[in-house]
């Protein structure tokens, strides 16, 4: 066969293609019967609903939105793998029902299966049927409806850099974190100068150090971890505070699995303030002149790098707050919250089980905790001063507490 013959070959078998999945579409606009599929998907309108289509089938497409009252939907024509996966449609890209109109390939479903919601539910070509068999609850027309009733995620490893994320909080056992995953033989963590006071390796700053590390580009940060592990994560504490490294990480990866430990924030912020004080400057002011001054003057600051490392040892201890930010940029099932006290007096069982939201196997070795600090004393309870903070950091507890649905036990 001849190159000409070959490429005319190439051509009909692209035009019969092209010519099935514009029939399948119109086909979808006129069949009555696809409307026995979306009521069995609970759309509402007040909910993250997605059409994706083609700009091929423009005309079918309103046809389509009218006939079915979906009107009120969002709606792209964008690529899925590498535009609307990756927040650059709509953010974040999460959704609770997506209708799929259109071709696409096994990447692509994968995602729109990671970017519905737990429990929610998706309309894509019956092809796939297999893919999800699953959690298929009814077909029609070509189509399927998928329930989506498990939080497993599709991984890509030509894409991957990082798959969990401890992020937080400063002085809230992040360092003891790294150290006992560090142990884990499925876990790569960043692979940096070790430190000898810690007795662990440091943290790469690459989202929180925007003028140093992140300008060294994506390709550096990815040489600090063995991408032959099952599952790579970083540690960076600051990620929870600071609001642009949650920009900064969802654009590495919008499906990272988040990792929070919790501290009392009262004692979180006397270990910041005496952190400060013994390795850094032993001239700051006193924890109680340091709170005022930060209450007086800083309060609602722009958190950048430094200001927030320096001077924001009370607003970091606004857990809620943090968190509701947080969940603007990553669904709810993607994240994992410790409470720092239970962890350090039960490690086995409170670190298997993140371990087992990673999808790392059960760990049966020793779990050290490490103390960074130099110094071992605690804020008295009954100080004028931790009674102030209580008052503080009152509302935010209650609020983290029914967020949680259990009592942190801190007061």
């Amino acid at each position: 066969m001849n190159i000409k013959n070959k490429t005319n070959n190439n051509n009909t078998t692209n035009n019969k293609k092209n010519m099935k999945n514009n029939m399948r579409n119109i086909m979808i606009t006129n069949n009555s019967n696809f409307k026995l599929l979306l009521k069995k998907m609970p759309y509402k309108a007040n909910q993250r609903n997605l059409l994706i289509f083609s700009p091929k089938y423009q005309v079918e497409f309103e046809k389509f939105k009218n006939k079915y009252n979906l009107n009120n939907c969002m709606q792209t024509l964008n690529l899925i793998s590498t535009t609307l996966y990756y927040g650059r449609v709509y953010n974040p890209p999460y959704f609770d029902n997506i209708i799929v109109i259109r071709p696409t390939n096994d990447e692509e479903t994968k995602k729109i299966w990671n970017m519905t919601y737990e429990n929610g539910y998706f309309i894509i070509s019956q092809e796939y049927e297999k893919l999800f068999k699953n959690y298929v609850i009814d077909k029609i027309s070509n189509y399927i409806l998928v329930h989506k009733k498990s939080n497993f995620v599709y991984q890509f490893p030509k894409w991957k850099v990082i798959d969990f994320m401890i992020a937080g909080t400063m002085k809230g056992g992040t360092t003891s974190a790294m150290r006992n995953f560090y142990n884990h033989p499925d876990i790569s963590m960043p692979n940096t100068e070790y430190d000898i006071f810690k007795g662990t390796y440091g943290e790469v700053h690459y989202f929180n150090d925007i003028r140093g590390n992140y300008l060294k580009g994506l390709e550096w940060y990815r040489q600090h971890f063995n991408y032959s592990k099952k599952i790579i994560g970083d540690k960076c504490p600051d990620i929870m505070y600071q609001h642009l490294c949650l920009d900064l990480l969802q654009i590495v990866n919008p499906q990272v699995k988040i990792i929070l430990f919790l501290r009392n924030p009262i004692d979180r912020a006397y270990s910041h303030w005496k952190m400060l004080k013994n390795d850094f400057s032993e001239y700051m002011q006193s924890f109680e002149n340091s709170v005022n001054d930060e209450l007086e003057h800083r309060m609602g600051e722009i958190r950048n790098y430094d200001v927030s490392f320096w001077s924001h040892i009370v607003q970091r201890g606004f857990y809620y707050e943090q968190i509701m930010n947080i969940l603007r940029y990553f669904p709810k099932m993607n994240i994992y919250i410790s409470i720092s006290e239970k962890v350090r007096h039960n490690m086995n069982e409170e670190y298997n089980k993140i371990f087992k939201f990673i999808g790392a196997s059960p760990y049966k070795g020793e779990f050290k905790e490490e103390y960074t600090s130099k110094s071992k004393n605690s804020l008295d309870p009954k100080s004028d001063i931790y009674k102030k903070l209580m008052g503080i950091y009152n509302d935010d507890k209650v609020k983290l507490e029914e967020f949680l649905g259990y009592k942190t036990g801190w007061w």
